[in-house]
């Protein structure tokens, strides 16, 4: 599953994926982080464009405004990943400003193969409770 994102530097502040309501993935299953190997769980949201990007993009509450009333309306939690711009909360990423955390988060994306220079960030999707 490849998602889009415009700010790859805020990977660890991913708590959910949203996708397209015509996205031919369902709701209700799980994703695993790239790095973090947590299960996110996956939506689907009207603010969401199946014609922009891949249809499918990152939930990072902490740094977007629909991110956070999508998060605060299911319950989902909140990571703030950029501080007085600088990193936090981001493993290797950490004291680094967002600008190089950006450049660091694709190689190590790359490193993995589990991203490109255009900033699709696949997730291994595993499909749980998937309902029709």
């Amino acid at each position: 599953m490849k998602i889009f994102t415009s700010r790859p530097e805020t990977i660890f502040g991913c708590t959910f994926l949203t996708l397209a309501l015509d996205h031919p993935l369902k709701e209700h299953s799980h994703a695993i982080h790239p790095f973090t190997k947590a299960k996110l769980p996956i939506f689907t949201a009207d603010y969401v464009l199946s014609t922009y990007g891949t249809g499918a993009v990152m939930g990072v509450p902490a740094h977007d405004e629909r991110d956070r009333a999508f998060a605060e309306l299911h319950n989902l939690p909140s990571i703030r990943v950029v501080d007085n711009d600088q990193m936090i909360n981001s493993d290797s990423l950490n004291g680094l400003s967002p600008i190089e955390a950006r450049t660091q988060a694709l190689s190590s994306l790359l490193a993995l193969n589990a991203g490109t220079s255009k900033t699709m960030v696949p997730f291994l999707l595993m499909a749980l409770n998937i309902t029709d």
